[in-house]
């Protein structure tokens, strides 16, 4: 198992968004992203968010062929 602690960056939107709106990103280190498989062709994953445990799960999504 690998454990990263990870900053998220809370950046404001532009466009068309609300003038308050804001989102979060963070960089997921690279031996990760090699180690699930992903390319710049096959990047799709799923991101799961549990309310009660307060968790994200992130993993690569698998299309169905």
């Amino acid at each position: 198992m690998i454990e990263k602690i990870l900053n998220v960056a809370i950046t404001k939107c532009y466009g068309n968004a609300d003038e308050n709106s804001t989102r979060g990103k963070f960089n997921i280190p690279k031996k990760i992203i090699n180690d699930m498989g992903l390319t710049e062709d096959d990047r799709t994953i799923v991101l799961r968010y549990d309310e009660e445990k307060k968790e994200l799960l992130i993993k690569k999504h698998r299309k169905n062929l």
